[in-house]
């Protein structure tokens, strides 16, 4: 969200639409917080106007797409740019917006999960930025967590860092917090290629091929 706020579109006001997640996730009310923190202020004072909102159920892109096919039949296509809560739904939004020749026209914000369609997309500058979650140090963490409970041992000092809300357990479930990994077309190199999640030449391929990340 504040990546947003910073990468504005120009027109004034700008006109966003929301393509939501399913709000039974507990990701969907985290990632709220993020946006309300950051854009609301903007949507106050006028430099936004959110001109469509709605949620996709299961975060489906096909529930995605049908919202956003509503979205630029209400709005007759005035729509700057859209956010979106993963990178299935983003896909979805974009096949709405390949129908009415807006792609690269329209910018995605947001996404989530970093699957190659959607890292391909930020390469293309068809979506801002997308977001990885931290999949080396989560599996790192719970390794020494499960080592320490086998040998009916204490987490090592700083292991735990914060408490999950399971809505059961009073107080929280102790847990390992990771900061999610931003990724944009400038860290793209480092993020995801030297991560090992994709290599540059299945990156490469598509609507990448022609990027810049692709063609140096």
């Amino acid at each position: 969200a504040k990546y947003l706020v910073e990468h504005l579109p120009e027109h004034r006001p700008v006109r966003l639409a929301y393509m939501l997640g399913d709000p039974k996730f507990a990701f969907y009310g985290e990632q709220m917080k993020g946006f309300d923190k950051h854009v609301e202020p903007l949507v106050k004072n006028g430099t936004i106007k959110i001109v469509c909102r709605a949620d996709a159920l299961l975060y489906q892109a096909a529930n995605a797409q049908k919202n956003m096919e509503q979205c630029l039949t209400q709005t007759n296509n005035e729509v700057d740019g859209v956010v979106v809560m993963n990178d299935d739904t983003g896909g979805g939004v974009i096949a709405a917006l390949t129908g009415q020749d807006l792609v690269g026209k329209v910018m995605l914000y947001g996404g989530y999960d970093a699957t190659l369609e959607g890292v391909q997309r930020v390469l293309a500058g068809w979506q801002e930025a997308d977001m990885s979650p931290p999949y080396k140090a989560m599996a790192n963490a719970a390794v020494e967590l499960v080592l320490a409970a086998a040998k009916g041992e204490k987490p090592r000092e700083g292991l735990v860092n914060g408490t999950w809300d399971n809505k059961f357990t009073k107080g929280g479930v102790p847990a390992r917090l990771e900061p999610n990994v931003f990724i944009s077309k400038d860290n793209v190199q480092k993020t995801v290629v030297d991560a090992g999640l994709y290599t540059k030449q299945q990156l490469c391929s598509g609507i990448a091929e022609k990027s810049d990340f692709c063609t140096k």
